[in-house]
């Protein structure tokens, strides 16, 4: 049971992020925040914009998706071995992926009028620092 409740905060930010993962691959247009920072309706998002921003939302999705089963995955493997260089590493592939997120987003929450969901990276963030602390 100790080492569930030490393990859930990896556990939940890899669930994060694959849930990013999966919205990002799947959606068919932009997010709400997309259509805020353009002012635009996706109908009214030229074709070739629309083309090149469902591709780039591809290739976040694809990231976020790999660093959710990185995360996962490494914190299975140090529930039953606890091989010291996993924390590190669960925190450095998280890290990556919260910080060019939040760099990201934050261009676009003070330069347009989108509102990206930083509360839930921040969250992820700190959730990974927490759980490199219990494992460590």
């Amino acid at each position: 049971m100790k080492t569930l409740l030490t393990a859930l905060p990896n556990y939940i930010a890899g669930s994060i992020s694959l849930t990013f993962g999966i919205i990002y691959l799947v959606k068919s247009s932009f997010l709400k925040y997309h259509g805020q920072a353009l002012e635009k309706k996706w109908i009214h998002v030229e074709r070739e914009v629309q083309i090149l921003m469902l591709a780039l939302m591809r290739v976040v999705g694809g990231g976020a998706l790999a660093t959710g089963f990185v995360i996962l995955i490494l914190q299975y493997q140090f529930d039953k071995y606890h091989q010291a260089w996993i924390p590190t590493t669960i925190l450095i592939a998280g890290g990556l992926l919260s910080l060019t997120s939040l760099y990201a987003m934050l261009s676009v929450t003070l330069q347009t009028k989108g509102r990206p969901p930083i509360g839930v990276i921040l969250v992820s963030l700190l959730l990974m620092i927490v759980g490199f602390f219990l494992n460590s």
